[in-house]
């Protein structure tokens, strides 16, 4: 599987739920979502080494 479709499937795995938890917190849907958008786009630049470490989503939770 490539870089892009590993990531592609994380993420379309773990985004709906990832807002949720924002919104939980923040009770504002935009901002959770811009958040978690933010999120995502910083894990991917950092993909590679966040694989390599094992799984990305404790990372992009932070």
């Amino acid at each position: 599987m490539s870089k892009e479709a590993e990531f592609d499937a994380f993420y379309a795995a773990t985004a709906k739920r990832l807002v949720a938890t924002v919104y939980a917190m923040t009770g504002d849907l935009a901002e959770s979502e811009d958040a978690v958008q933010e999120a995502y786009a910083r894990a991917w630049q950092r993909w590679d080494r966040l694989t390599r470490e094992g799984d990305p989503l404790p990372w992009v939770r932070t």
